[in-house]
C-alpha cells in the first residue's frame, strides 16, 4: 500500500483503551496528535520491514516475529526519547523529575533495565491488534 489510510489508523489510536492520552480531551474529530501518532505507526512497521494493506489485498498477513517486537519496542524507545529531549528534558540518574525536566531513562534501549524495557514492549505489542482495529492488515512488501 503506497499511501496507507491514515485516517482508520488514527480513529482505531483514539477509540483504543488507554489511547485517551493521545489525543486532545473534549475533541471528536482527528487531530495532529493522533495522526501524528498513525504515522509512527506505519513509520516504525516499514523499519521493519512491514507495511499496511487494505484487508482486500491479496498478500497474506504477515505475523510479526519476537526480534521484529524487540526492534519495534527499541525504535519506540528512540521516539519517546526524541519526544522527551525536544520538550527540555535531560539525562539525569534517580527519579524522574518533570519540574526540573530530568528523566534517567534518556539513554539508549541497549542501556535499559529490563523493567524499562518491557515498558516499550507493552505498547508496541498492541500494534498488529490496533492495526486490525483499524480495518488494515500487517504485509510483507513484495509477499504474494
Amino acid at each position: 500500500m503506497s499511501s496507507p489510510p491514515r485516517e482508520p489508523l488514527a480513529r482505531a489510536i483514539r477509540e483504543w483503551p488507554g489511547g485517551d492520552r493521545l489525543f486532545r480531551p473534549g475533541r471528536s474529530d482527528l487531530g495532529e496528535t493522533q495522526l501524528g501518532a498513525a504515522d509512527e505507526v506505519v513509520a516504525k512497521l516499514a523499519r521493519v520491514g512491514y507495511e499496511l494493506a487494505e484487508p482486500s489485498d491479496r498478500r497474506p498477513e504477515a505475523a510479526l516475529t519476537q526480534t521484529d517486537l524487540e526492534r519495534l519496542a527499541e525504535l519506540e524507545h528512540e521516539r519517546w526519547c526524541e519526544e522527551k529531549l525536544a520538550l527540555g528534558y535531560r539525562l539525569h540518574p534517580g527519579q524522574a523529575d518533570d519540574a526540573v525536566r530530568t528523566h534517567p531513562s534518556l539513554v539508549p534501549y541497549l542501556r535499559l533495565t529490563e523493567d524499562e524495557k518491557e515498558k516499550d514492549r507493552v505498547r508496541v505489542v498492541q500494534i498488529p491488534r490496533l492495526v486490525r482495529a483499524a480495518g488494515l492488515k500487517i504485509v510483507r512488501p513484495g509477499a504474494r
